[in-house]
């Protein structure tokens, strides 16, 4: 479940108690469906309305997002990778799903695009990517909840 994108120079001045993020989730309740296929067919197994806790959000967010910052400010790491066709991607070293617990982020742009300090271009950087603090160009990003956090929240509810 992805959530607006963001602007990486908007991220790091932002404190996470004014955050966009935490302002979203402190506020915000979400009514979700479950659904279970049937067959051919799905249907409503059931709904919940949710609400992230202050311990998930006020500890663990505060962590994987600060940890997103820190790496976001003081600079993301690029590793370029070229595959059989020629065609070039790049493996940064921000969290991935994987290695967080409620949140990650990943692209929210249809295409990857890329401006570094020394002229490279990837991609078509004015629409698919935003500024970072040292200057270069990344793909433009986007909060996640992770699906087995979710997940978690309506199996434990339902065992209750």
């Amino acid at each position: 479940m992805s959530f607006p994108p963001f602007k990486f120079m908007d991220l790091v001045k932002e404190d996470f108690d004014d955050s966009t993020l935490k302002d979203y989730f402190d506020e915000s309740r979400l009514f979700f469906f479950v659904w279970e296929k049937d067959g051919d067919v799905y249907r409503v197994k059931g709904c919940q309305l949710w609400h992230m806790s202050y311990e998930d959000l006020n500890i663990t967010v505060r962590k994987e997002w600060e940890e997103y910052k820190h790496i976001i400010q003081y600079g993301v790491m690029f590793k370029k990778k070229t595959d059989s066709q020629g065609k070039v991607s790049f493996e940064n070293n921000l969290p991935n799903k994987s290695e967080t617990e409620r949140i990650h982020i990943r692209p929210h742009a249809q295409k990857a695009a890329y401006r570094f300090n020394n002229g490279e271009e990837y991609g078509n950087v004015d629409r698919d990517a935003n500024m970072l603090p040292n200057g270069r160009y990344m793909t433009t990003q986007s909060s996640w909840i992770n699906n087995d956090y979710i997940l978690s929240q309506f199996k434990n509810k339902n065992e209750k």
